[in-house]
């Protein structure tokens, strides 16, 4: 599976003072999953309490590497699952969290580094990821 950030879309996501960041932008970028292990907990098939542990090598649209990234979710109906995870960047982490399967964004609910107090929302189309701050 892929997912593109292209690298513009990190540049200049900082307006203030590190203490005093102002996150806004757009990052767009390519996840192409390296590793994942899907857990079928209870009756056959996806459904209830599933599992599934995913991480992505996250690149540009030249692929060049930019980082990777990490996601843990547990199915809460047959094509709904509530995920939570981080993508892993040079100048710091993203957090996100939300229902995968319903259509609808994720929520970014912080980071670190560069991206402390990041607010916004991360949105899967295909193989495109696209993070707003």
């Amino acid at each position: 599976m892929r997912a593109v950030i292209a690298a513009a879309a990190m540049v200049a996501l900082l307006s203030l003072g590190h203490a005093e960041a102002q996150l806004s932008g757009t990052a767009q970028f390519t996840a192409t999953v390296v590793g994942q292990l899907v857990l079928d907990i209870g009756p056959r098939g996806k459904g209830l309490g599933d599992a599934s542990i995913t991480r992505w090598r996250l690149t540009d649209r030249q692929g060049h590497t930019l980082g990777f990234g990490h996601q843990f979710c547990r199915w809460t109906t047959s094509t709904a699952r509530a995920c939570y995870g981080t993508y892993v960047l040079p100048d710091g982490q993203i957090q996100f969290q939300g229902v995968v399967g319903n259509g609808g964004p994720l929520a970014v609910t912080g980071g670190t580094g560069l991206y402390v107090g990041a607010k916004g929302q991360l949105k899967r189309s295909g193989k495109t990821v696209r993070v707003t701050l």
